[in-house]
């Protein structure tokens, strides 16, 4: 019973072995339809070959063959060099009667050594009845291994050929294979939040960290099919989205924004996706630093600084006019080219005027440390919020330190509310009187005394640059 249960596992185990291989063979013909097309014809066509191109043997002719055949086949007379005739080509017919025998015979054949014979009538033809019979002759080599191989693959040309693509369909089909098993496992990593160099994320695979947040990480990347493309930068939000339908709202209306700001100073927007449940977003990566790690270097001169705002404010009052209201200008926030040229970027938490807010707790703070006092209370905010950010960013490049000092989140957002910065004009005795006086407008309280409309601090920002005479207006 035993050897019985094992025959029969045995069985079905071939069985499934077999199935299993015809799945795969009809999975691989379907990844690669032409490739298998080819294979079909090759050996159809080799079929063909052997149906036309091997003769019938007609009745009453003397047949000899060699192994290869097409060797030359001279029959030797007895007059010496003179005597030599050609009488045929194996494996035939050869045109020699039973009369002529006993005689010598040559054979011919490139790469293959010259085969002398000599033939008697019964070994050519049946001594009863006179029929001629078959005989075939093995040649020997003069180059082992490469001349059977040349003429095999002479005699068998189509078949080769099919085998060689099918060899490539094989390979090719592996490597396709193989290269999804990795993809599998790097996407596997990727849903437990496994972010390295390396993963793919959608269409793109991650370089070096960039950049990493409370909400998201930041990646250098390329595309998985052109490694040699334009480097992006990609976002990828660490927190999963699965099941989380007001996390996925909020990433659409981050995309809905990004996609309506198109501004030479605003990082644009190139592509966006979910890949393991996890969302990301492709902007253009720009080459430099963030206004953070430069200020941290050291002092900013006068003039850049005012340069940098400049830029910022019409970043801003450009996405204002658009509807949008930023919520989290801060130093992290904006991009330095190696030309100079400021980039405001993360558009996370900003928001349309036309649209709903999300409000969850702590949610559209932005930074304690730039937040201005309307967002703290929960109050209602417009365009002028972003100004406040703005000038305490000013001011804290300016004095090199913030204007509140070293302090807390919970005694930041104190301040922000009942709190007035130490002058700056006692920390930087050289700021010209405008400047001191715009930042001050900037960092008010009241929302309407920052400004009364949107192109205001725009404005007064260019023509300070232009009277302090930077050098940066001309990068």
């Amino acid at each position: 019973m035993k050897y019985s249960h094992d025959s029969d596992s045995s069985r079905r185990n071939k069985s499934t072995g077999l199935q299993s291989g015809i799945i795969q063979a009809v999975c691989l013909c379907r990844l690669h339809p032409w490739l298998a097309a080819l294979v079909v014809i090759m050996v159809v066509a080799q079929a063909v070959c052997w149906i036309k191109v091997i003769p019938a043997r007609q009745e009453g002719l003397l047949y000899i063959d060699t192994i290869p055949s097409g060797a030359q086949v001279i029959f030797k007379e007895s007059g010496g060099a003179e005597g030599r005739v050609p009488v045929g080509v194996t494996p035939g017919p050869v045109n020699v009667s039973r009369s002529q025998l006993p005689r010598d015979f040559e054979f011919i054949l490139p790469l293959y050594e010259t085969r002398s014979k000599r033939f008697q009538k019964n070994e050519l033809f049946d001594s009863k009845t006179g029929k001629p019979l078959k005989y075939s002759i093995p040649l020997v080599p003069t180059i082992p291994l490469v001349s059977p191989v040349i003429y095999s693959i002479r005699d068998n040309f189509f078949l080769y050929a099919g085998l060689a693509a099918f060899l490539l369909f094989i390979m090719k089909a592996a490597a396709r294979l193989r290269y999804e098993r990795e993809e599998e496992a790097m996407a596997l990593r990727l849903e437990f939040g496994d972010f390295t160099e390396g993963i793919p994320v959608g269409p793109y695979r991650l370089g070096k960290l960039a950049g990493t947040g409370g909400m998201a990480r930041v990646f250098l990347a390329t595309r998985k099919d052109e490694p040699d493309s334009e480097v992006v930068a990609l976002k990828v939000l660490s927190r999963s989205c699965r099941g989380d339908s007001e996390f996925i709202s909020r990433f659409s209306r981050e995309v809905n924004i990004l996609r309506r700001l198109v501004h030479p100073n605003i990082v644009p927007l190139l592509d966006w996706g979910e890949a393991s449940n996890h969302l990301y977003l492709v902007m253009e990566y720009i080459d430099g630093e963030t206004l953070q790690s430069r200020a941290a270097k050291g002092e900013i001169p006068l003039d850049m600084a005012m340069h940098y705002a400049s830029q910022v404010a019409e970043a801003l009052c450009y996405a204002h006019e658009q509807g949008i209201i930023h919520r989290d200008v801060k130093p992290g926030n904006i991009m330095i080219t190696g030309t100079d040229k400021a980039m405001l970027m993360d558009f996370g938490i900003a928001r349309r005027e036309d649209l709903p807010a999300y409000t969850q707790a702590g949610q559209g703070l932005g930074t304690p440390a730039y937040a201005s006092p309307e967002q703290i209370n929960g109050s209602s905010i417009d365009w002028r919020s972003d100004y406040y950010s703005l000038g305490i960013l000013l001011y804290e490049i300016l004095a090199g330190r913030h204007p509140f000092g070293e302090a807390t989140a919970l005694e930041l957002i104190r301040k922000h509310i009942e709190d007035s910065p130490e002058p700056l004009e006692t920390c930087r005795p050289d700021i010209p009187g405008e400047v001191i006086t715009l930042i001050n407008s900037m960092i008010s309280k009241n929302p309407r005394d920052r400004a009364e409309r949107m192109d205001d601090i725009p404005a007064m920002l260019k023509v300070i640059v232009k009277k302090t005479g930077t050098s940066a207006e001309h990068r």
